[in-house]
């Protein structure tokens, strides 16, 4: 094969690479890409909306939020809604979400769920991140330290969701709670 024939390949085998990346990177949906600090500080919550409405509404393949590892996310109460326009939907969780620190800083009326799904079919959460709901400033007005004050607080992971394949718990640390249930619908199947 002479060197211009070479090239020729070179060229070809390159441009395909970069149409099936960019392909690719097409239902790839990264919050800091949507305006996401991840410093642990900002409310991040608008970009997660931002971003999930992209990966909700993709149609091809499986669209996939991502939460990148090395960086902290505040947010506060989301329902990620669906159904979304692809039956298959990924969430990769590599980075930090936290709750707001305490009750006081709880922007909305309703204290009863921060991180929700719902309607959202064929959802797969994965990663090594971490959901950290800053607890101790709900336990401190729990009504064991505080007689006759009643505190409810459900966590709705998914809801109103089929097909939803899930979150191993591969490690759990500093995992103190005597009431977390995850609640599924009878309709989920094994997947």
């Amino acid at each position: 094969m002479d060197p211009s024939s070479i090239a020729y390949v070179i060229c070809l085998v390159s441009l395909i690479t970069i149409c099936i990346t960019a392909k690719a990177q097409r239902n790839v949906f990264n919050v800091l890409s949507y305006g996401a600090a991840g410093n642990g500080l900002t409310d991040d919550s608008l970009a997660f909306m931002k971003a999930w409405k992209d990966t909700c509404s993709a149609a091809a393949g499986t669209p996939t939020l991502i939460i990148p590892k090395g960086k902290i996310f505040l947010v506060h109460q989301i329902t990620f809604t669906g159904p979304c326009k692809s039956n298959k939907i990924n969430v990769k969780l590599s980075g930090t979400i936290i709750a707001p620190n305490g009750p006081d800083q709880w922007k909305a009326a309703d204290l009863s769920t921060w991180l929700a799904f719902q309607g959202v079919n064929g959802l797969t959460i994965d990663g090594l991140g971490m959901i950290d709901g800053r607890g101790k400033g709900w336990w401190d007005r729990s009504c064991k330290f505080h007689r006759g004050q009643q505190v409810y607080c459900n966590i709705k992971i998914a809801e109103n969701t089929t097909k939803l394949k899930l979150v191993k718990f591969h490690t759990s640390s500093h995992f103190n709670s005597f009431s977390f249930f995850l609640l599924f619908p009878d309709s989920i199947s094994d997947c």
